[in-house]
């Protein structure tokens, strides 16, 4: 993939520590293949900034992740990395999050978007492009293959190690998205460790 490519992003659902077993699991290290990909880290207020959603660079200073990610934390000030594995040591940028203000719980609300204004341009890192208005109704996405990037647990035990990685899957598209997998033409997240997990991902050309 080529930084510069229009992409399709694909929203999970929601999903809840409490569950783990509905986290998004497994694929293999991604390196420097979407170098574009970061890390989000929330306000968890005394806990101070925990993992909690990937998200995708769409200017040099402009990150979009879920809304969701937000349901419950102290405030809409963030952290961004876009290393290949974060840690403590990680270059973290600042940000303020701003989420759909139509966006409501319910997993088959279109409106789960927020845009993050980072508070300084991200250096060495080419953003991604927007696709075209409508792009996600074309019927040649009835049915597509996709390629899944971001942050989350490698496999069912459940720890969080930091590694960006990423894996393909193959999607069949119905009239309507199902609530599980709602559709928007938008850079977005992926699976993290914290209370809501979300997954980035893009057509195949």
């Amino acid at each position: 993939m080529t930084c510069g490519k229009k992409l399709l992003i694909v929203l999970a659902a929601a999903l809840a520590v409490a569950a783990p077993a509905y986290a998004i699991t497994g694929g293999s290290p991604d390196g420097g293949g979407h170098p574009a990909v970061g890390l989000l880290l929330a306000d968890a207020g005394p806990a101070g900034f925990q993992p909690d959603c990937t998200g995708a660079l769409i200017a040099p200073d402009v990150f979009v992740t879920a809304a969701h990610c937000f349901i419950g934390t102290a405030s809409n000030r963030v952290l961004v990395t876009f290393d290949t594995q974060a840690s403590a040591s990680s270059k973290f940028v600042q940000g303020i999050a701003f989420p759909d203000p139509a966006f409501n719980t319910d997993k088959k609300d279109l409106h789960d978007l927020a845009v993050v204004k980072l508070a300084a341009p991200v250096a060495g890192v080419t953003p991604l492009s927007l696709p075209k208005a409508g792009v996600v109704d074309s019927p040649a996405l009835k049915s597509a293959q996709l390629t899944n990037v971001g942050y989350g647990y490698f496999d069912r035990s459940f720890v969080f190690d930091g590694i960006r990685r990423v894996s393909v899957s193959n999607v069949t598209n119905r009239s309507r998205p199902s609530s599980a997998s709602r559709s928007i033409p938008v850079a977005s997240a992926s699976a993290t460790p914290a209370a809501r997990g979300s997954s980035a991902r893009r057509s195949s050309p």
